[in-house]
This record gives C-alpha cells, structure tokens and sequence, in this order.
C-alpha cells in the first residue's frame, strides 16, 4: 500500500447507493494465473504468468438475496469501494460475495477499511472465519485478499463449468476472527 486516505466507512443503501455502486470500475488486469498441477495423483496450486494479460470485470446482481450485509466506501461525496456479503449460521461463517474498489482508489486503504468493517461485523456476530470466492485469473485480487490476512483454503475446477468464464476455476479464501476457536490458518501454499 502506498498510502492511505481517510474515508467514510457506512452502510450500503441500495436503493440510492445502487448506480454509484455499478459505476465503480470492477475490473482487474492480471500478468499472473493459479493453476493446478498434479504431483503423485494429488492436485497442486502453482503461480504462472499468463500466456497474454488477462482483463476482467466483476458483474453486480443486486437481486442476488444473498448478501444481505454491505458497506461502502465514501471520498469526500465520491463512492470508491463496496463490500457485501451474508452470515451463515450452520459455520459461523461471514461470507463476502461483493468486494471492489474503483480503481483510482485502489492502494490507498480503501479496501482495508472496508475490510475493517466486515471483520467488525463478524466479531459482533460471533462469526468464527470470514470466507469468499474468487476466479483463479484474479492476480492482483488474490494479492490484496493476502495482504488483508486471507489464505487460499481451497478451490473448485468446475465452478464456472457452463458460464462465460469456462476454463477458468475457483479459489476459495478465507481467515480467521477474534471468535475463532483457531487462531492461525497457514492455507494451501502453492508450489513454486
């Protein structure tokens, strides 16, 4: 991070916060790639570079029922960030679905103080871990969930079976709160 600006951290209301939310630029451009390897029948992660860079976006669902918990990131009147996401009773686990900052705002601390607020959450709720998905083309994502305190915990080789981003799997982040039983969690370290 390179700096860190102040901002204000508030709940979402979608109704008014709703085009501002799907104006923030979600994308992300990627040089590097998860991939699975298998070493001895069993599935490894490794770290490549990408055969060409690879440039996505994030689409928002804001009919999705299950986030139902969010906050925003607000710069002197100006929306930079957004997280949401839902608590889940039978784990204890906070699930974050949503989670973007505008890409101008993006290595300034907006997105640690949205995080903030989500673990916040979690602590009141008795959450014991705080999880979420993202597609192993997600590079700079899944560096910043790192420096947030995330492990790679697991992944999917068919989530994105028969939807635009077939050929791609996902990765499955998580860490722990102050509620957890457990207090460290090494997570899948990809080979080299």
């Amino acid at each position: 991070m390179t700096t860190s600006i102040p901002v204000e951290i508030r709940e979402a209301d979608i109704p008014c916060d709703g085009s501002r939310i799907l104006n923030l630029d979600r994308s992300f451009t990627s040089k590097l790639q998860y991939v699975v390897v298998w070493k001895d029948a069993l599935p490894c992660l490794r770290i490549q570079k990408a055969p060409s860079p690879i440039t996505k976006s994030f689409p928002i669902d804001f009919s999705d029922p299950t986030c139902d918990i969010g906050y925003v990131a607000v710069d002197h009147e100006k929306l930079c960030g957004f997280i949401a996401g839902s608590f889940q009773s039978w784990n204890r686990r906070l699930v974050v679905r949503h989670f973007y900052v505008d890409l101008p705002y993006r290595l300034q601390g907006v997105g640690k103080h949205l995080m903030a607020r989500m673990i916040e959450v979690a602590d009141k709720m008795n959450a014991s871990m705080i999880w979420l998905e993202t597609s192993n083309t997600n590079g700079p994502g899944i560096q910043a969930y790192k420096r947030l305190g995330f492990s790679i915990c697991g992944f999917d080789l068919t989530l994105y079976e028969s939807t635009p981003n077939e050929g791609e799997f996902g990765l499955y982040l998580a860490r722990h709160t102050s509620s957890s039983p457990v207090k460290s969690f090494a997570g899948i370290q990809p080979s080299v």
